[in-house]
């Protein structure tokens, strides 16, 4: 079930363009597979704010045992990931570094974790049992990143 679609702002210039089709191809396929289903919530461009803190969160998947976040990436040319984890992408014919798209969704779910947890009271049932608060550690936080479809990733140095 689509909870919340993806908000279309206008995008400024050529980058922001690329980054609102690649997220709006990958809603279009979270649509396709999840539209009917009443097991899996996804919510497209999602804001959090906590404690002052902000993130944007392109995609997220929230099922019975946890949540997927995705983060979509306009790449065109190729990406490598060495075995330190740092990230390089091709530019005009040339390698640059780029932040790690999953160190990047690794900060959104520390946040949304945060956030849920500082809310949990409202959102979560207490052990019936022994009457404690139940939080979100518990489950599953997994993070997906999602790139154009002109992307080739390199994947020789990529740790298991």
């Amino acid at each position: 079930m689509i909870i919340k679609q993806r908000s279309d702002k206008p995008a400024v210039n050529k980058m922001q363009r690329s980054g609102a089709k690649v997220e709006k191809d990958v809603a279009f396929y979270l649509n396709r597979e999840f539209s009917d289903s009443d097991k899996v919530f996804v919510f497209n461009d999602l804001r959090i704010e906590h404690k002052g803190e902000a993130a944007q969160i392109d995609h997220l998947i929230l099922y019975r045992h946890g949540f997927v976040l995705i983060e979509s990436k306009s790449i065109k040319g190729k990406v490598r990931v060495n075995r330190h984890l740092e990230w390089q992408r091709t530019y005009n014919n040339q390698w640059i570094g780029m932040p790690s798209p999953i160190a990047q969704a690794t900060l959104q779910k520390d946040l949304l974790k945060a956030f849920l947890n500082h809310h949990a009271e409202l959102l979560l049932d207490k052990l019936i049992f022994i009457g404690l608060q139940t939080y979100f550690g518990g489950r599953a936080w997994d993070i997906v990143c999602a790139s154009s479809n002109e992307t080739l990733i390199e994947r020789d140095q990529i740790p298991s």
